[in-house]
């Protein structure tokens, strides 16, 4: 009976480790599609883009059972993934990475401008919504003009941000070449996430019609026939305005027409640039900016930053400097009187110049905190 008691309790124990091995698997996979879920980058919708893509494509060419069966996968994948990322908000709130490092765009910039704060409030209180892109565009200043670049090292800004703000590409993009524009305007938050219009194509539907397709003249007059209506982009863009985003979308055609003779090996026509208001070398530069951009030449931030004290005073004082504490020395050695007195504060132009400023990488983000911006000089104003 023992023996027999024995067996049972070994086949129980045999049946419950087969039940946990059984389970395993399970566990295992939940726990990968949390790690998963947790590091899903918004790239990873590109997939289903791409299907969706596709399955327009297979549509157009008459498939209809192949372009179902594509879109249905689509549509799975999607709901997959947006079911991951909200679970991931929800979870991990803290762990979104910048935008600019992670969404779905080709390429994506990042650099530093300086505007004038005066101006904000002005731009975002114009009566026509259509006038609200040309005012946020008066608020940006030229770092390359002297008077600017003075007036920022007197403000306090640092020489190597000045500096990110002429090689700044967001920058050019924005003033320099106007292809960059932002997105909603009419909501006058004055937002400075900015975004390059598409180029729907045009060429082989220009060619098909018999056209030259890569004609400037023939490429500029079918922008009011992209595949993307002008005014779906300027509702997204501009308020309405279909005048800046026909200005950028002709200056991109104008690359394209100017870049295809070079690699042709034609000659060079400076009427394609002279007719959107550029010149060669800008069309060159614009080029390379849009397609040929190593990393860091995308990526133009300061990689330094001294951090001031944050409440307008000098900290080089000793902590220790207190009564009775060995930070103090004995009342009767000579100058003891100015021993322990805080050095004067360098003026605004004169090193850091961030001496009352605050560190942003510190900040909670909640309220206005003593030297957020720069003190106005009362003798300015």
């Amino acid at each position: 009976m023992a023996e027999a008691a024995t067996v049972r309790a070994r086949l129980v124990r045999a049946r419950g480790a087969r039940r946990r091995l059984r389970w395993q698997p399970a566990s295992v996979i939940q726990t990968m599609a949390r790690a998963r879920a947790r590091n899903l980058p918004p790239g990873a919708f590109a997939p289903v883009m791409a299907t969706g893509i596709v399955s327009q494509g297979v549509a157009g060419l008459g498939a209809r059972g192949p372009a179902d069966a594509l879109l249905a996968v689509a549509v799975v994948s999607y709901a997959g993934l947006l079911a991951g990322l909200v679970w991931r908000v929800v979870r991990y709130p803290r762990e979104l990475a910048v935008c600019s490092e992670t969404c779905v765009g080709r390429l994506r910039y990042l650099g530093v401008i300086l505007y004038d704060p005066d101006k904000v409030g002005e731009a975002a209180a114009v009566t026509d919504e259509k006038d609200l892109y040309r005012a946020q565009l008066d608020c940006f200043l030229d770092p390359d003009d002297p008077a600017v670049a003075r007036a920022a090292a007197d403000s306090g800004i640092p020489d190597d941000w000045i500096e990110a703000a002429r090689r700044s590409p967001v920058h050019a993009l924005i003033s320099r070449y106007r292809v960059a524009l932002p997105l909603h305007r009419e909501y006058r938050t004055m937002p400075m996430v900015w975004y390059v219009p598409p180029l729907s194509p045009v060429v082989d539907a220009l060619t098909a019609t018999g056209h030259d397709g890569e004609d400037p003249v023939n490429l500029f007059g079918a922008i009011d026939s992209l595949r993307i209506p002008l005014g779906y982009l300027a509702g997204l863009f501009t308020a309405g305005d279909p005048e800046p985003v026909e200005a950028a979308l002709c200056r991109l055609a104008a690359m394209r027409s100017h870049m295809r003779r070079i690699n042709l090996g034609e000659e060079r026509d400076p009427a394609i640039a002279a007719a959107v208001g550029m010149d060669q070398d800008g069309i060159d530069a614009m080029y390379r900016l849009l397609a040929l951009a190593k990393y860091e030449e995308r990526y133009v931030i300061p990689t330094t930053y001294t951090a001031g004290s944050g409440g307008g005073t000098p900290t080089d004082s000793c902590s220790l400097d207190g009564d009775g504490l060995p930070g103090m020395m004995p009342y009767d050695l000579p100058g003891i009187d100015t021993f322990h007195t805080p050095p004067a504060p360098e003026p605004a132009g004169a090193g850091s110049g961030l001496a009352g400023r605050v560190n942003l990488l510190n900040w909670n983000g909640r309220g206005r905190p003593a030297g957020l911006f720069p003190r106005r000089d009362e003798e300015t104003r």
